[in-house]
Order: structure tokens, then sequence, then C-alpha cells
């Protein structure tokens, strides 16, 4: 079957060419048939079937396929490969119109239909005529669409050429980097755009061919070891990876035609994009980094602790606000206060916010407390601890007063004004932003982190914690005992059963046994028990899914006396499938708020949960921070609940830093506790879940934790590290 106004496409055997894709009938995972038609003078329909790589209608694509007859349809074509090549004209220009002010996807689609593929230089005769000619616009918004039009023209020629490949949204970045030149400068490289993220390499490929740029050459090979890297630590967390690994990787991309790279790869690795050391191969900007770190690290700990600090007499035994603390702890604020550099580190229960309250109070009658800095990579961690001590805390952004991707307002001129720092959740710290930080720490002050090394990793590349700890550069505190107050939690003792490789123990009666014997005393003189961890035995991603959705939905907020929306997590490992973060958020949001209203085009409803996804202090957002919609206002500004009970007016702006958060991944939860947590604990995600995803997933719950899931997965995870060891060199850079 075809499309009915196009003659039929027929054949036999093999089919190689190029398709646009006019509308895609079905999906069912990676599995699409779609309706296409040959490109050129005399086009063509068919039906393709297969998997098309995820091709949206407008693309062009290019096709490897083998003809077939349905009984139904008649002559179908079963993809063998698919690559998508870029959008068609129709696409480009609808994307390029949907850029303007005013003008969406529904009134760009009426504007092409009007004009066709004369569109742009109709509107150019005269824009606001060719604008009120859009029925529902209205004279006022397309006077100032108008306006909007000959303001972009400079970006227009490339905003076409990148919307022809449904990159059109890194126009405003590429013409601020390469400015009006940018076309020309696109032409003669293609493949130079892969040093932008977003870019990649087929991508590029696509913009050759589309420019006349044959693929191939010493460009186009570097271009396909950046994107390997980069891919490596977006994915691995690896800062460099060995030789032969790139080149094995680069090879598994399946490119057409295929990278043809050197025997010698230092003929690409030129320093400025490709750094080549020692066996491996490294993104400049990640090797540069990690070595800007070691030497931020090595400075601080180099200088002489600051004497009024060293000067403290630590009483012992030490007592902050009512709570004295052991010997552990209070090592590790003698260390923090004799030496310029430390870390302290811990599982749950063991004392580590007590002990910064301890540094907090001492380092501000020692100082003052204005000398006194507290930290954390996020939002909800610096309230965390600023709630637990009463000390004012801040997020590290904010410390820095610092957006990421601009230079940040504390440096190396103009530092911190501090003499002591401490930095909680140190373990979430990656190595862009321990850069930047560590440039803002003046020589002298003292700087403190305060972490859980058994957390996951932070995101993207590197372990600077863990590699910090390893190399010996400073003294290391490990808090080890569960404090009295923390005895009584059963989620306490699960993490630490998961962190010894172990199952946790769900029933209460058996973990006082088990607790009472590692004691050595009878179990009446074992630690009364919370019973706040559960586990719900389900077996398959469906039946988890449903027993989640109905525990979030309908029990758990009676049972916890929590507020369904706000006192609820729900974690997942990945995104996908049947108990992801996408289907079991969208399940939960309509169990909850099912009859709410929709908030315009935002794709959320009133009472809908959201998490920022990026710091935006311009819009008072900060990344990690969960809010609440309320309703709209005014030119799409969304009105928001913090957490705190203020609101918050989002613009338009900024509204795409907002997801949903009914259901989220571990790792955006790092540096987080919430009141209830529910987490699927399934086979279906043996590849990623692991012993510290589950660990940090169930050391996110203050109140109540409950798993749900299958338990050979449980065990599994708790006793294995599949997790690939990152490839960093801090630990060395530190050594030396």
């Amino acid at each position: 079957m075809a499309r009915g106004d196009l003659p039929a496409l027929e054949g036999e055997g093999t089919f190689e060419g190029e398709f646009a894709v006019d509308r895609i009938l079905a999906r069912r995972d990676e599995w699409s048939l779609a309706l296409v038609r040959t490109t050129g003078e005399d086009p063509r329909g068919a039906r393709l079937a297969g998997q098309l790589s995820g091709a949206e209608a407008g693309d062009r694509i290019a096709v490897r396929a083998a003809w077939s007859r349905h009984p139904k349809y008649g002559p179908t074509l079963q993809a063998q490969q698919v690559d998508r090549l870029g959008i068609d004209e129709r696409g480009a220009l609808v994307d390029v119109l949907r850029a303007i002010r005013h003008i969406g996807p529904r009134y760009a689609e009426s504007l092409v239909e009007r004009f066709g593929e004369s569109t742009i230089a109709k509107i150019d005769d005269d824009p606001e005529a060719a604008f009120k000619k859009v029925p529902g616009l209205g004279a006022v918004r397309a006077k100032e669409s108008a306006r909007a039009w000959r303001k972009d023209e400079p970006k227009r020629p490339l905003r076409l050429l990148l919307a022809r490949h449904r990159v059109g949204w890194l126009t405003d970045r590429l013409f601020k980097a390469l400015g009006p030149q940018a076309v020309d400068r696109i032409t003669a490289d293609p493949y130079a755009l892969t040093s932008v993220h977003g870019v990649g390499i087929r991508t590029a490929d696509a913009i050759a061919r589309a420019v006349g740029v044959e693929p191939g050459g010493d460009s186009r090979a570097r271009a396909v070891l950046v994107e390997v890297l980069r891919e490596a630590a977006m994915r691995q967390g690896h800062v460099a990876l060995p030789v032969e690994e790139a080149v094995r990787r680069a090879d598994a991309l399946g490119l057409d035609p295929p990278v043809a790279l050197p025997e010698d790869l230092s003929t690409l690795a030129d320093g400025k994009v490709l750094i080549l050391r020692e066996g491996l191969l490294a993104d400049a900007v990640l090797w540069k980094r990690e070595e800007a770190v070691a030497k931020g690290l090595r400075r601080i700990a180099d200088a002489d602790p600051h004497p009024d600090l060293a000067a403290i007499k630590v009483p012992d035994p030490l007592e902050i606000d009512g709570k004295v603390l052991d010997d552990e702890q209070r090592a590790a604020v003698v260390a923090a206060l004799q030496h310029p550099l430390s870390v302290a580190t811990g599982l749950p229960g063991t004392g580590k916010t007590v002990l910064i309250e301890a540094l907090a109070g001492l380092g501000s009658k020692a100082l003052s407390e204005d000398l006194v800095a507290l930290a954390a990579p996020t939002g909800r961690a610096a309230r965390r601890i600023e709630e637990a001590t009463g000390h004012d805390a801040r997020t590290i952004h904010r410390m820095l007063g610092w957006v990421p991707g601009q230079r940040a307002e504390r440096d190396a001129d103009d530092p911190v004004e501090a003499n002591l720092i401490v930095v909680d959740e140190a373990s979430m710290l990656s190595l862009d932003v321990l850069e930047v930080l560590l440039n803002a720490i003046a020589t002298g002050t003292q700087l403190v982190f305060v972490g859980d090394v058994d957390q996951l990793e932070p995101v993207g590349a590197g372990k600077p914690l863990d590699d910090l700890i390893e190399s010996g550069a400073c003294p290391v505190a490990r808090l080890r005992t569960i404090k009295r107050q923390s005895q009584r939690s059963m989620i306490v003792h699960a993490a630490h059963a998961i962190n010894r490789g172990e199952r946790p123990e769900f029933n209460l009666d058996a973990l006082r046994e088990q607790l009472a014997a590692a004691a050595g005393v009878p179990v009446d003189e074992a630690p009364e028990l919370d019973r706040d961890v559960f586990w719900i035995e389900r077996h398959g991603p469906e039946a988890i899914a449903d027993e989640i959705v109905e525990l979030v939905t309908e029990r758990l907020p009676k049972y916890a006396k929590v507020d369904p929306v706000g006192g609820q997590q729900v974690l997942a490992p990945v995104y996908r499938g049947p108990c992801g973060v996408t289907e079991l958020g969208r399940r939960i949001r309509e169990g909850l708020l099912g009859d709410a209203e929709p908030l315009g085009k935002t794709g959320f409803v009133a009472g809908e949960k959201l998490i920022a996804t990026a710091n935006d202090y311009e819009a008072g957002l900060v990344n990690g921070q969960v809010l609440r919609a309320i309703r709209m206002l005014g030119k799409g500004t969304l009105l928001v609940e913090q957490e705190d009970g203020g609101e918050l007016e989002v613009p338009r702006a900024s509204l795409p830093t907002l997801e949903s958060a009914f259901a989220m991944t571990v790792h955006k939860a790092q540096g987080t506790e919430v009141p209830v947590l529910v987490m699927p604990v399934a086979s279906a995600h043996r590849f990623l879940l692991d012993r510290k995803l589950l660990y940090t997933g169930v050391t996110r719950a203050r109140q109540l934790c409950v798993l749900v899931g299958e338990s050979p997965a449980l065990e599994a995870a708790a006793a294995g590290q599949h997790r690939e060891a990152r490839i960093t060199r801090l630990r060395e850079l530190l050594a030396v």
C-alpha cells in the first residue's frame, strides 16, 4: 500500500535508495511502519517496515531493504538498514518558521501550505502582510512576528541549513560561535561541527553530503573519535580510552562509509581536540580539566592550615546541640581543622551531618559566621544541610555566581570570601564543577569534602572524590559506626547490608536476631526497630509497574500520611519499559491528577510535580529543585509552588528546563531525601541495576522505603558490581 495520490513503487529482490517519510502508521518498541515516497521529479509511494532508526514524518532516509508482499496491503519493503539524512524541504521550512515569535507548528504549516517552496521569498517581500494571511494570528501578533522575522534574517541561511538535518536548535549557538560566515565555514568543513555539543557524526555526515563534501579525510576521522570519547564519558564516565578500545568503538559505529583511521593516531591528535599520551586517547577538554582539578587540589593541600582553625582546642568529649560526637567523628573534626584539605566519608546513619554542624559551629566561633561557607551540588541538598545544622548553606553554583556555559563571578581574581568551606554530597562533584570551584578558592582557605563514596559516581566523566581518597593526598576520615538515633531504622540497616553485598533482611524479628548475634547480646537487648522498609515480591515488569502505581496512587499516602504528590518519589534505573521512568510517571500522574487542567502547551497539568534539570538563576531555578505546577499566567509564564510554600513565576524561555517528576532516575535524585521512596527491582533492568544504584536509591528514603520486584534481581543487584571501572588519571596525578 502506498500513498493514494502517488503511483506505487514496486519491485523484487532488494532496494537501495532515498525516501522522504510521509507518515508513521504504527510504532512498537523499535519497530515502525511508515508511508514513504521516493525523492525527485517523479515520486513513487511505498510502505516501509522494520527498525527505522527513529525516523519521523518529514525525514529523509537512506534505505537498504528487501521486497515482500503483504496479503492485504500488497508490496512492502522490509528495512535492513536505515540512515536518517535530515528532513525534506517542507519540513525544514516549517522548522525555520516555528522559531519565529507567535509562529508555532500549526501556523508554520499554514504558511508553507499557502506559499510552498517560495515561502521564505514571499515572507521577505512583505513579512507583515504574509503573517496577516495566517488565520487566527491577528494583526498585533502578525506585526510582532514580522519584527522577529527581520531580526532573524542574518541567521536564516544557517537556520535553514541546520533545519534540514533536525538540528535547527543549534542555530543560535553556532551563529554566536562562527559568526555571519557560519554557512561558509560549515560548508568548508562540516566535521568541525562536532566540536559543538549536540552535533554527532551522522548529522555531520548528512550535512557534508548536502553541501557536496565526500565523507572522509582526517577531519571526519577526528570527529568520529571525538564522538566515541564523548559517548564513553557520558555513558561510562571515562576520561580517556586505551587506543585499541577507541578504535574498536569507532569501527562499531557502523558508519557508511566506514571510518578510515590511520594506523598511527598521533597524526590526528593535535592537542586541541584530541590528546594521545601513555597509550590513552582523550578529548582534550576532559584531559586538561582533570589536570586543572589535580593542580587545584594540590595547591590547596600544600598550603598551611588557617592559623585560627588549627589553633582550635576541640573538647573531648565534643558535644554539639545536645549530641555527643564519638571518637570517629571527633577525629574527623580535628583533621578538618588542622589540614587545609580533608575528606570525611561514611554510610547513612554514621553522623556526617552532625560532623558538618560541628565544623560550622567551631569555625564560626574561631573566625566569624560570614567566613564559614556550607555548600552542596544541588538546591535540595543545600536546604537539607541548612535545616539540619541551623547554618546557612548554598548551592555551589550560587556560591560561585556561576551559570554553566558562562564565566563564574567568583574566580582566582575574586575568590569566595571564606576561610572554611565545607562541601556536602561531595560524591556528586563532577570534574567541571570541581574545576570552577577550586579556581574560586583562595590558597589558605580550608576545604572539607563530606560525602558517601559508596554512592553512584557523578553524572559525566571522572570520579573525583574516589580518586582523591585513594590518592593519599589528604587525610580521610571514615565514619563506620551507626549512631544510636539511626539504629532503629531498618532503612539504615538495609543500606549497610546492600553496601556489604548482601540482600537486606526485611523481617523485623529476623533482623533483630541478626543485630543481637553481631553484637553478642541477647535478642531482648538488641535495639528496637522501626519497620520503615518493605519488600513486595512481584514478577515481570508489568506486574511490578501495576503494584507501584497502586501503591503510590492509593495505599501509601494513607499509610504514611504524606501528601500524594510531594511526599512520595518513585525512582527507576531506566527510562524505557513498563517500569521505567517515562511510563511509571505517566501512569502515576494519571492516577493522581487524571482530571487536572492542562497548562497551555507546556505538556503539564495543574498540580503536577516538576523538577528543574538545570540551573537558571534568572528564573530562580536550581538544578534538582522540586516544584508543583499551579496555573498559567500571561505570556506563557508558569506559576509554580516551591517546596517551602513560596511561589515562583517561570517564564516561557525557562520552561524547557522543567520535567515531570512523579518518577525519575536514581542519578537525578542524588543529594536529596524524600519521605516515601518506591523503587522497582526488575530483572529487565539487570544491565543497569547494580549495588551502587540500589544503595543510592534506598538511601534517598527518610521515612519509608518500599522495593517492589523480583528476588533474583534484588540479590544480583546487591551482590554484583556490574559497573565498568571508570578510566581516570586524577589519582595518579595527585599521588605524584
